[in-house]
């Protein structure tokens, strides 16, 4: 009796880590690419051409663009690093509540259905910053 507890709290476990990573894939649209040099430098020529800058405004707002997205892409790389390190904190007290309901032999097959679980269902890797 104890065993068919254990297994439907693993299934149930398992399950609604599926349908949460599941439902977050179809609802998150995929991040855009990471900006780059070249795309950048478009952009501003096509705003500098509609707006019919000055080559002076053109240099000066480039800079501004410049030195605010360095700021931007600083901030987005702290909140990505304080929200990983959230997630991490829930996964671990997570682990720990199964950890003191299971068996340790029953926590060491559940770690083993979670690995199996991540090889057939791998979270795409972020993007690298800072390009």
């Amino acid at each position: 009796m104890k065993h068919s507890k254990v297994t439907a709290l693993l299934a149930t476990v398992l399950l609604t880590f599926s349908l949460a990573t599941t439902s977050r894939a179809q609802t998150d649209p995929a991040p855009p690419p990471p900006p780059t040099k070249e795309r950048f430098q478009e952009h501003m020529d096509k705003m500098a051409e509609e707006l019919q800058l000055t080559p002076e405004q053109k240099t000066q707002w480039t800079d501004v663009e410049l030195r605010f997205f360095e700021q931007r892409q600083n901030l987005h790389e702290a909140m990505r690093k304080a929200e990983k390190g959230k997630m991490d904190a829930l996964r671990e007290s997570q682990e720990k509540a199964v950890r003191g309901i299971l068996t340790a032999d029953q926590f060491t097959h559940y770690q083993k259905m979670v690995e199996a679980h991540h090889k057939q269902h791998p979270h795409p890797p972020h993007p690298p910053q800072g390009q």
